[in-house]
């Protein structure tokens, strides 16, 4: 987006659009699609869904195939799950796949918002930097984002969760065995683990940390998307719908 290229982390976003594709290439694509499964979470078992979203609108995703397909919406109030109910997991890595399936090109929305604070165990530079999701209805607060400053794509990213199934807790992710495909670079496997709360401050105040007697076991799992194919031209936002008067 234009007004980027004269901040100090513009160079880099612009290197990580190329090294993706570009984001021309991006936005010829109304629609993504592919078989997501999760590997160990919940409780080490397999979580597998096709997914369908349009890449411009932020307001839904599909989920599942056949008389099996439903929409869940991203906007409104999350289901007031138990973290440890399987529903609760599902709502979120749905909520999540939304963000990460391409964090490159999610984040060439205009309403993030950019910022060079470190964490620690990081250095001041400007291929380390947060990106805000803003209003946007993203499960996690913000993205810290490792660029690598020769390829250009991501070694990894830090995030910490608002969502129910995690809340206030902090992971990190790996991006896996990239594919061309249609123009664009996809990561098709993304490994994720729970960083040390500690260790990790946004803005120069340490995240809340989720330590205590009932702190739950560390969590880990991997994403993998299969299948994915892209559908060319824009989606039509999906109408508004009335609220009722009281």
């Amino acid at each position: 987006p234009s007004g980027l290229a004269s901040t100090p982390v513009g160079p880099t976003l612009d290197k990580l659009w190329a090294a993706y594709g570009g984001i021309d290439a991006w936005r010829r694509h109304g629609k993504a699609c592919a078989s997501m499964v999760v590997v160990g979470e919940p409780h080490g078992q397999k979580l597998e869904r096709t997914i369908r979203f349009c890449t411009d609108i932020w307001n839904v995703i599909e989920a599942g195939s056949g008389g099996d397909l439903r929409e869940l919406d991203l906007v409104h109030q999350y289901h007031h799950f138990d973290p440890d109910d399987p529903r609760s997991a599902e709502d979120y890595h749905l909520r999540a796949a939304r963000f990460f399936f391409h964090l490159p090109f999610a984040i060439s929305d205009t309403r993030w918002r950019f910022r060079l604070d470190v964490i620690d165990g990081s250095d001041s530079s400007p291929h380390q930097f947060w990106a805000m999701p803003g209003d946007l209805p993203s499960p996690h607060l913000g993205y810290y984002l490792f660029v690598n400053p020769d390829s250009g794509l991501l070694d990894r990213v830090v995030y910490q969760v608002s969502h129910p199934r995690f809340a206030g807790r902090i992971f990190s992710v790996e991006f896996k065995d990239y594919r061309w495909i249609n123009g664009i670079q996809i990561a098709t496997a993304m490994r994720h683990s729970e960083a040390a709360a500690s260790r990790v401050k946004t803005g120069g105040q340490p995240v809340p940390s989720s330590s205590g007697p009932q702190r739950p076991s560390m969590a880990s799992w991997v994403v993998r998307f299969n299948e994915v194919t892209f559908e060319e031209g824009a989606c039509e936002e999906p109408a508004e719908e009335e609220v009722p008067a009281t």
